[in-house]
């Protein structure tokens, strides 16, 4: 868990992992691969924890802001890497590939990573909406296609492969045999 550095729980309370010369201020996604490495996207960049050592996974020279927004462990063995600015990136059989949008990728800053059962990846990003990343190809889903908002926080499938996006202005529905879009937000009531 992370908000003022990275803490596990450890019996009855939360214990904060010493960063060593990581500066740690904000962690946005964890993920634990099979080896039980612990794959850490924050503002200082993308660092594992492995066996109790926190290391620094050098994503490029290039970036010159390192904020990791969010991670996903694809199937494949390959690990996208959604950054603050930078785009995405794409690891897998010791290659690096980028991604940004002179690649088609509506936007910079992606938000959050989600590989559906198809093997496509889905990126919700910051202004750009949601993009499904498949055969090397970008196919981008914003407001003009039904979005609620271009600002996509969150991406999920259901048993009925239809894709549900978390907007800043609500819940969305992509059907699976169709691309139309449902905001869900204008029909839910508030309970409680």
């Amino acid at each position: 868990i992370g908000s003022q550095g990275l803490f596990s729980l450890q019996k009855d309370r939360f214990v904060k992992t010493s960063s060593g010369r990581f500066n740690i201020s904000t962690v946005w996604t964890l993920q634990s691969d099979s080896k039980n490495n612990l794959w850490i996207g924050c503002n200082a960049g993308l660092l594992t924890l492995k066996k109790g050592m926190l290391d620094e996974f050098v994503l490029s020279q290039k970036i010159r802001r390192p904020g990791v927004r969010s991670l996903l462990l694809g199937r494949a063995g390959s690990i996208f890497i959604g950054t603050e600015g930078e785009g995405l990136f794409r690891w897998s059989g010791g290659k690096l590939e980028s991604y940004n949008i002179s690649h088609g990728l509506s936007s910079n800053s992606v938000y959050s990573l989600y590989q559906d059962r198809e093997g496509s990846m889905w990126a919700g990003t910051n202004g750009g909406g949601l993009n499904q990343f498949r055969d090397g190809k970008f196919t981008v889903y914003g407001s003009t296609e039904g979005l609620s908002h271009d600002f996509s926080w969150t991406v999920f499938e259901d048993r009925k492969r239809n894709i549900w996006i978390g907007t800043y202005d609500g819940l969305d529905r992509m059907y699976s045999h169709g691309m139309n879009v449902t905001s869900a937000t204008n029909r839910m009531t508030r309970l409680g």
